[in-house]
């Protein structure tokens, strides 16, 4: 008798459980960010994207967290070099992210860097230049312009864009480039000058910073043979 009243109770105590479980509201999810520069760097990427699917799971017309979703995902795709695991879910999301906002400017850029991860330089560069007269003044814009150009073998123009780029806005991406083109152009001490500046920009821990310095090492050893 003791034995079917306790599992009596047991059954009670999990169907309450279970009720509570499927009748409660799900917990609120923090605030995101007010806006994700198209060139941040997210510190913790894997909880990033658990993050932004969560919210887009909630509101699927939240066209911020498709910008953000997508860009973390793009940055997973350069950083563990999986990119035929990443780079078609980037492109999924900026595809449904722009299909409810076509005029969205960050997923615009961030449909520009994917242009040219799927060697579709000739769009990535039409993409830069509509975005470029938008906005001038946009450095991220004319990375994605540089890194097109030079995939096309369009070298004085690669140059010209790049000189632009170091003039709004010197950091790792534009001394990155800066450096690939010297580089190019076989000027090697120009090359590494502008990979230093360019690990002397970034910050420590980021994988900019690291892949700055892993090209500089490169470098070096190129230029010791």
């Amino acid at each position: 008798m003791k034995s079917l009243l306790a599992t009596a109770v047991l059954v009670l105590a999990l169907g309450a459980a279970v009720w509570y479980g499927l009748s409660r509201e799900p917990e609120p999810l923090p605030e995101g960010p007010r806006q994700v520069l198209p060139a941040s760097q997210f510190a913790n990427p894997e909880a990033s994207i658990g993050y932004y699917q969560e919210r887009l799971r909630r509101n699927p017309d939240e066209v911020a967290s498709y910008a953000a979703l997508a860009q973390v995902l793009l940055q997973q795709a350069t950083d563990t070099h999986r990119e035929t695991e990443f780079v078609p879910q980037a492109q999924e999301i900026i595809e449904e992210g722009l299909s409810r906002s076509p005029n969205d400017y960050h997923l615009r850029l961030l449909n520009g860097t994917l242009l040219n991860k799927l060697h579709r330089f000739e769009d990535s560069r039409a993409q830069a230049q509509n975005l470029l007269a938008e906005h001038p003044k946009d450095s991220y814009a004319h990375g994605i312009l540089v890194d097109a150009l030079v995939e096309l073998g369009e070298y004085p123009a690669a140059v010209e864009a790049m000189d632009a780029m170091l003039a709004i806005k010197p950091g790792v991406a534009s001394f990155t480039r800066a450096s690939y083109l010297r580089e190019l152009h076989g000027d090697g001490p120009g090359a590494i000058a502008a990979m230093r500046m360019a690990a002397d920009a970034g910050l420590k821990g980021t994988s900019d910073r690291s892949w700055a310095l892993y090209n500089l090492a490169n470098l070096y050893l190129a230029d010791a043979k």
